[in-house]
């Protein structure tokens, strides 16, 4: 039996493999044995969805919320992070929520009626804090997300040419299961998250909301229940203490008591 884990803990696994091999070794003043414990996982590279390498500052003054809308496809994505453009990779000015959306209807066109995705937001600091990738600044979400084929969108807040600009320009998803939709929500408004933008146009060559995500669903892992690391642990002390027993059982005499004689 296995209990379900956010794929975020790859790193209380990985110490537990070495706690638990560290705790046997001791147990056997050094000797070495071996412990298989059975974790599972899907252990892949990001994939970026959308970059700004190359975008320049956009034209337009004003504070605005925009983003991008996009179909997922194929077996869905999983979501692991949120970014926003950061013009020339130099620090944010001010701090921007990012929000997924689930679009029920209208994708493609203004007024589309969209649900914000729960768990689906961040808040990305300003300055030079959040990890930079093709000029976007990326912030992860407390828990990845899986999104089923079907179409959603990815919204910044607070852009402002005078601040942190849009970009003009930018890169198309290419990495697989995510396609752009024709259409870059926007609007000139200083409303704040989840509020989407009512406005838009056809111009798709606009950088400013992005994410990173996994091909399928990886948003849990396996690993062993406390009952079954108990267990592991348990039959690797017995097998050193059978070690240790052995290395201590006295030797049988090898040569015969010499007799007195006289």
């Amino acid at each position: 039996m296995f209990l379900v884990f956010s794929s975020q803990n790859t790193f209380f696994k990985r110490n537990l493999a070495m706690t638990l091999a560290k705790l046997v070794k001791n147990s056997v003043g050094g000797g070495a044995i071996l412990i298989s414990l059975a974790v599972t996982g899907n252990a892949q590279a990001a994939i970026l969805s959308y970059g700004g390498a190359g975008a320049t500052q956009g034209f337009n003054p004003g504070t605005l919320n925009i983003g991008r809308q996009f179909t997922v496809t194929g077996s869905g994505i999983t979501v692991i992070d949120l970014g926003v453009f950061d013009l020339g990779g130099n620090g944010l000015v001010d701090s921007h929520d990012v929000t997924l959306f689930k679009i029920n209807s209208g994708a493609g066109a203004a007024n589309a009626n969209v649900s914000a995705i729960n768990g689906g937001s961040v808040n990305i600091a300003s300055g030079t804090g959040a990890s930079l990738e093709s000029s976007f600044r990326f912030k992860s979400l407390t828990n990845a997300i899986y999104l089923a084929p079907g179409d959603y969108s990815v919204i910044a807040y607070g852009l402002n040419k005078s601040r942190d600009a849009y970009g003009e320009g930018g890169q198309l998803p290419a990495g697989g299961n995510v396609s752009n939709i024709g259409f870059t929500p926007f609007e000139f408004v200083t409303a704040s998250s989840p509020a989407y933008p009512s406005a838009g146009d056809t111009n798709t060559a606009l950088s400013s909301a992005s994410f990173r995500y996994n091909l399928g669903n990886t948003t849990s892992t396996s690993v062993p229940e406390p009952s079954s690391i108990l267990s592991l642990l348990t039959l690797g002390t017995l097998g050193a203490a059978s070690t240790l027993k052995r290395k201590l059982k006295p030797s049988k005499p090898t040569e015969k008591e010499t007799t007195k004689v006289g």
